[in-house]
């Protein structure tokens, strides 16, 4: 998987050339993240090409990418093998009607989760940067403090606002500090100074 810096149309130019000499399409976009920052996933050596092309292809001159470092090309046709036992594990669980607001990162919003949900997210593309403008529009200025510690997660959803200013977005960082009661007066700290 590639993160490539650069907005929807562009990615899905570099997808087109990228794909242009293959049968089967060799990459494909896995993540809309944020107006200016998406993810691509394919094989390895397609991936490898497809950072090649953004450093040689002057139509691309400027596009920045970083390849990421995982096990599994998720949020594409490389899951396909993976598909029909997470149906039929999603077929034996039971999804009641959510009772708080639930937004899925699918194209269009959803307002419940079926059995096929699963292998749906598992196979199609996420639209993150779709789910966070649709949150902020529903919801208008909100304060987002981060509910895990250490992740991506604040820095993505700043990307991804139409509006980060009007937010409090509060990320807890646990690494390199000094300790637990520090990070907590932090977060306390930001959150009264800059919302609350």
């Amino acid at each position: 998987m590639l993160i490539i810096h650069g907005s929807r149309d562009t990615i899905r130019n570099i997808v087109a050339k990228v794909n242009a000499s293959s049968a089967e399409p060799e990459i494909e976009i896995a993540c809309y993240n944020a107006p200016s920052s998406q993810v691509v996933v394919g094989g390895s050596l397609a991936i490898d090409r497809t950072g090649s092309l953004l450093n040689s292809d002057p139509a691309f001159s400027g596009t920045r990418c970083q390849q990421l470092d995982v096990t599994h090309g998720f949020h594409s046709n490389l899951t396909k093998g993976m598909l029909d036992d997470l149906d039929q594990v999603s077929a034996s669980l039971t999804y009641p009607e959510p009772e708080i607001f639930l937004e899925t990162c699918a194209a269009e919003p959803s307002s419940q989760i079926l059995a096929k949900r699963p292998s749906q997210h598992a196979r199609e593309a996420v639209y993150f940067s779709d789910a966070i403008q649709r949150i902020e529009k529903r919801l208008d200025s909100c304060v987002r403090p981060e509910s895990g510690m250490d992740s991506p997660i604040i820095p993505m959803i700043k990307r991804a606002l139409a509006k980060p200013e009007d937010h409090c977005l509060q990320a807890v960082k646990m690494l390199d500090s000094q300790g637990s009661m520090i990070v907590t007066s932090n977060v306390t700290t930001n959150l009264w100074r800059d919302w609350i």
